[in-house]
């Protein structure tokens, strides 16, 4: 059941309170009078600690899973979404490992992270400065949280489109299956360009239409409307966001990218 109650705020790090900013205008934050909530240096903006995870408070999104779907939401992964793509869990799990691996001695940025089933395998020995994952749903945020008990890891309830962290802080980005539930994807790019030193990685994962006639048909009935890739400009999306060195494979519906964070 998810806890909504502020809790005492830890002592953080003097590194990770270094690398937070303020999603709203990217001021430093800090420790709050009352002690359960940091705030922003220069305005009223602040967030809460609940249970562990450092929340913000993002404005509802159509698509955070929440409810019965947190709660099953490995299960689905395995038994529902993997078809709905025609994609093949390792292959998934090579795009994660990948991501930990390269981001080993520095900070991995994950977003949306939900609950971590796919990361946490390869973290126990991964080596990370820091661990970040970023989600609008707090339930699937308590899921990961039970998992990631092994390394320095920052949960945060937030959205993908204004993450909470100085510019340049992360080495490696990690988008996986969320970036066909966010509209304006451009500005969603350009979020995870800023959080990314020059010469960072940015890999992900999300659907397209054309690629897997199964997946198109779903899509023209969703009730609920989400904003798939499109294959023929999203390697341009990427460059125009401020990336280089774009590799795009396919596999059923998914469009997998790696891409360099340009200077």
């Amino acid at each position: 059941m998810e806890n909504s109650s502020p809790a005492a705020f830890p002592a953080l790090s003097p590194e990770l309170m270094g690398l937070l900013r303020c999603p709203v205008d990217g001021a430093p934050l800090v420790h709050a009078s009352t002690g359960s909530a940091l705030s922003c240096t220069r305005a009223a903006h602040s967030a809460q600690w609940r249970g562990g995870i450092l929340d913000f408070s993002p404005a509802p999104g159509t698509h955070a899973f929440e409810g019965w779907v947190a709660w099953t939401y490995d299960l689905l992964l395995s038994r529902v979404l993997l078809r709905r793509f025609a994609v093949r869990r390792q292959v998934l799990e090579r795009l994660h490992e990948r991501a930990v691996k390269a981001a080993r001695g520095g900070l991995l940025l994950d977003g949306p992270c939900g609950t971590a089933v796919l990361s946490a395998p390869w973290l126990l020995e991964a080596g990370l400065r820091a661990y970040v994952g970023v989600d609008l749903a707090l339930p699937m945020l308590q899921r990961a949280q039970r998992r990631l008990r092994m390394c320095p890891t920052l949960l945060v309830r937030g959205d993908l489109c204004a993450l909470p962290l100085a510019e340049g802080t992360a080495d490696v980005a990690l988008c996986s299956l969320g970036l066909q539930f966010i509209r304006d994807r451009a500005m969603a790019l350009r979020a995870l360009r800023r959080a990314l030193r020059p010469g960072g990685l940015c890999l992900g994962a999300a659907p397209a239409l054309g690629l897997f006639d199964g997946y198109d048909r779903r899509h023209a009935t969703r009730p609920d409307p989400d904003f798939p890739l499109t294959a023929s400009t999203f390697a341009s999306e990427l460059v125009e966001a401020g990336f280089r060195d774009v590799t795009l494979s396919t596999e059923g519906a998914l469009i997998l990218w790696e891409a360099t964070a340009s200077s």
